[in-house]
This record gives structure tokens, C-alpha cells and sequence, in this order.
């Protein structure tokens, strides 16, 4: 055998976990059982610190998460529609919206809804513009359900931007 020889047949040995004694290892020394384990005893023992790092860290990148997203979508746009459209999904999404529904916490917002749309239907309201861009295709937000016509009206991207704000517009 040639040196080379050698060298490939080391390197095709298969050694086995450092943990468990498998044959299945990975780079890190251990074999996937034992990687998922350790990575869950971890998250366990520094939760926190965890936690702490995933918020920063969307927060930091959301910009750049946002655009591969989008992109992601533009260019998958079929398989995306074709994944939606299969019964497992679309029944997953009906029985999420019934549970939602009949969430207690979710009742007043619904009632709140109604009231408002059928208070605009009715003429008692009327839609006004953005109060941050002056847009005119605006959404009613209810700072308060238990007051339904009591309403700020935003434009989607300033609605949505509160919310992700948690009741802050930044102009």
C-alpha cells in the first residue's frame, strides 16, 4: 500500500461518537442524538442568555431577513401557492381561525370590528387620513376594544409598523 492508500483508508475509518460510542459521527465528535441533546441540555442550563441573543439578533438583521424573504417569495411565487393550496395546509389555517375565534381574549376585538364597519356602513363614522403620511387607504385601529368607534385611523405599513412597535410610530 502506497502512503496516499493509506491515507485515504484513515480517513474512510468511520471512529465512533465520544459520547454514546456509535458509529455515526459527525464532525463535532458525537453522532446526532447526542448533538440534539447536548444543544437542548444548553438551551435549558443558558435560556436566558439565549433568548437575550435571538432578540438582538432579529432586531439587528431584520432588514436583511425582510429582503431574502422577499426575494424568496418573488421568486417561488407557484410553489409557495401550490403549498398553500394542499388540503393539510388549508385546513391547518381553517381550524387555527376557528380556535382563534372562539378565543375569549379575541371576542372584543371581534365585536369591535363589526361595530366599526357597521358603523362606516352606516355613515355614523367616517374614514379620515393617516395620521402620520395623511394616506388614504386607511385601517381602523382600536387603541381601546371596549370603545369600538373611539378609532385612529393608519395607513397599512404605519398600522403594521405600530404593532411591530408595540404602540410606538416612529415618523
Amino acid at each position: 500500500m502506497s502512503t496516499n492508500q493509506m491515507a485515504l483508508a484513515v480517513l474512510k475509518t468511520v471512529r465512533p461518537c465520544s459520547k454514546c460510542g456509535t458509529s455515526d459521527r459527525k464532525a463535532n465528535g458525537k453522532c446526532k442524538v447526542c448533538t440534539t441533546a447536548y444543544q437542548a441540555s444548553y438551551y435549558a442550563r443558558n435560556a436566558d442568555e439565549a433568548k437575550a441573543y435571538a432578540a438582538t439578533h432579529y432586531k439587528e438583521n431584520l432588514g436583511s431577513a425582510h429582503a431574502r424573504h422577499a426575494a424568496y417569495r418573488g421568486e417561488n411565487k407557484d410553489k409557495i401557492k401550490a403549498y398553500c393550496s394542499t388540503p393539510v395546509v388549508r385546513s391547518r389555517r381553517v381550524a387555527e381561525e376557528k380556535a382563534r375565534r372562539k378565543d375569549p381574549a379575541f371576542i372584543p376585538k371581534i365585536q369591535a370590528r363589526l361595530a366599526t364597519r357597521n358603523a362606516i356602513r352606516r355613515g355614523e363614522l367616517k374614514k379620515g387620513a393617516c395620521e402620520v403620511c395623511n394616506g388614504i387607504k386607511v385601517d381602523a385601529h382600536h387603541d381601546d376594544y371596549s370603545k369600538p368607534l373611539d378609532v385612529r385611523w393608519l395607513c397599512r405599513v404605519h398600522h403594521s409598523a405600530f404593532h411591530f412597535n408595540t404602540g410606538r410610530i416612529e415618523k
